[in-house]
């Protein structure tokens, strides 16, 4: 009933599609050839039709819902809405698949109506397929029968500025769709794959090249990233329950006239965030209330190019706080890998 819906609308063609060179992509996907033009026509009329079968789709959640109102249960149902996959229509040449490591594939949104749900809320954190268990035993006070790898999606809607501090784990790991298996993480910065058949791998940074068009694997630059992405990927196949929840390994320090604050404070405040070799540092946002009123940066030294733990430290003048009796100073720490993590202290200004 929908036929013809779509027709004549364009698709979107990011920089990705029919990618001109691919000799920086693993073998399985380096060997196709480029779409013809007769190809490009047809994956867009199927886009086009996908769209079209897509709108009984939202017809029927509709219904469902309208179910739920005329019942009075709506407002007492946590509605989940996601995919399994995304999927891929001519970026880096791949006709109609949903199994290569890439964005379109493996990036989708979630939506989420009901109880602690704020309405409206447009939200940009990485969560993934394993917190919807943890979600729905947490939403229905029911006890896991299983150990979770997830987490409780209400916990993240309740903080709307909290970070975790893991990683996503994406993998094919028996091999499927004719794509041989491969294992990978994904986080804020960066997407690291291992081909586990022909062991290739690759590393894009996502904030300077989005669409994946570079593969950094083997540059200089990158060496200690991939290593690190490569340990904790070794860590996160085998991992089970809270093992697959690691933070990185960071911890905060906050001290007035020299001493960690205890009780009440009445001067400036140093603050230090420390990594590790594990938990590298590139920057982090102490935040009091919703401003943010310090970053601390990473400025490279000797010892730590060496690969040394480093500390960010900076001060936050006492008239910055505008806050009375206890308030949160949270602190927003990035790696240099791709990870973020809040670590928050509860403190009081004296009188």
């Amino acid at each position: 009933r929908h036929r013809d819906a779509f027709a004549g609308v364009r698709m979107p063609r990011p920089p990705s599609f029919n990618e001109r060179n691919m000799y920086d992509k693993p073998q399985v996907v380096a060997d196709r050839p480029r779409l013809s033009p007769e190809l490009e026509a047809g994956v867009e009329e199927n886009w086009r039709q996908e769209n079209e079968a897509l709108m009984a789709v939202d017809e029927g959640v509709s219904q469902i819902v309208e179910a739920l109102r005329r019942n009075g249960q709506l407002d007492n149902t946590l509605i989940v809405f996601l995919s399994d996959n995304g999927f891929m229509h001519g970026e880096h040449r791949a006709l109609a698949e949903k199994v290569l490591p890439y964005e379109e594939s493996i990036r989708v949104p979630i939506v989420l109506r009901g109880p602690g749900v704020p309405r409206g809320r447009i939200d940009h954190r990485l969560v993934a397929n394993v917190d919807v268990t943890s979600t729905i035993l947490d939403e229905t006070d029911v006890p896991a029968a299983r150990v979770q790898d997830g987490r409780s999606l209400l916990e993240l809607l309740a903080d709307p500025g909290a970070e975790w501090g893991r990683d996503i784990l994406i993998e094919n790991g028996r091999g499927a769709n004719g794509v041989p298996a491969y294992r990978g993480i994904r986080n804020y910065r960066f997407l690291y794959v291992e081909h586990r058949t022909t062991g290739e791998t690759e590393l894009y940074a996502l904030e300077k090249d989005p669409f994946e068009l570079e593969s950094l694997d083997g540059h200089a630059p990158y060496a200690r990233v991939q290593h690190d992405l490569h340990m904790r990927l070794r860590s996160l196949v085998h991992c089970i329950g809270v093992d697959c929840l690691a933070r990185p390994h960071l911890s905060l320090s906050v001290r007035s006239d020299g001493r960690p604050v205890a009780g009440c404070f009445s001067k400036d405040l140093r603050v230090q965030v420390r990594g590790s070799k594990r938990s590298r540092l590139l920057l982090a946002d102490v935040i009091v209330g919703r401003r943010r009123v310090e970053r601390l940066l990473n400025i490279p030294t000797a010892r730590g190019q060496r690969g040394g733990p480093v500390t960010l430290s900076g001060v936050v003048k006492r008239a910055q706080i505008r806050q009375r009796g206890r308030f949160r100073l949270r602190v927003l720490a990035e790696t240099q890998d791709g990870r973020k993590l809040t670590l928050d202290r509860t403190l009081r200004r004296c009188p």
